[in-house]
């Protein structure tokens, strides 16, 4: 597991995904294991939700959108490996979103 998150760790600051701070935040990162028996590096938020505000407004739900579309003619599908990587963090908000590795703190 440890190599599947160094591994994961160095694919991300190439990337610039990732890079190294020195922020008063750190949460800690897990390696789990899913469904196909291959490793996920993960990163525990769980105290950060502590600081952030309520959204009183509720996620839209899928079978929302789908129920919407009624009988439109198309339907597309896209698959986006590590999707998530693509949303841009506020400058802001970076500081809140450091982690805490073994031996780094990105």
């Amino acid at each position: 597991m440890r190599q599947t998150l160094c591994d994961e760790l160095e694919d991300m600051d190439n990337l610039g995904i990732i890079r190294k701070n020195n922020s008063p935040y750190a949460s800690p990162v897990v390696v789990v294991k899913k469904k196909d028996s291959s490793n996920s590096v993960c990163i525990d938020h769980g105290q950060l939700n502590i600081l952030i505000a309520f959204d009183p407004h509720p996620m839209i739900l899928p079978a929302d959108v789908f129920q919407g579309m009624g009988n439109d003619g198309y339907c597309s599908k896209i698959e986006l490996s590590k999707s998530y990587w693509q949303i841009p963090v506020l400058q802001k908000d970076i500081p809140e979103t450091a982690f805490m590795t073994m031996d780094r703190h990105y």
